[in-house]
């Protein structure tokens, strides 16, 4: 295991996009060095905006697509069931800042350069 240093702004996008797909940030970073393995390789390409205007999807975006109907039917069964939870997830989804607040890098610890 190690560290990297990288910019406040890029940590940010990183923490974002892992609390969006609700995954790690190491998670997300493997998933990026994949897609760019696989773009170097020849393997993948970048999807064109010419097939994205049909209607006729791939499996991955069909599943993706059902997974996403079933996160959203499950949201909305919590939503009910617990609605002071509800709203306070709510908050934070639409407020990440207030996250940021809390992180670890901006507590002042006394091992901090």
């Amino acid at each position: 295991m190690t560290t990297v240093t990288i910019s406040d702004e890029l940590r940010k996008k990183l923490k974002r996009l892992a609390a969006k797909y609700d995954t790690s940030q190491a998670d997300i970073i493997e998933k990026a060095l994949e897609i760019l393995e696989k773009l170097e390789k020849g393997q993948e390409t970048f999807p064109d905006a010419k097939n994205k205007s049909k209607n006729i999807l791939p499996i991955d975006d069909v599943r993706q697509q059902q997974v996403q109907k079933m996160l959203a039917e499950t949201r909305a069964e919590f939503e009910q069931k617990y609605p002071d939870l509800a709203r306070s997830h709510k908050h934070l989804r639409q407020n990440l800042h207030l996250l940021e607040d809390a992180t670890i890098g901006h507590w002042e610890l006394p091992f901090e350069e």
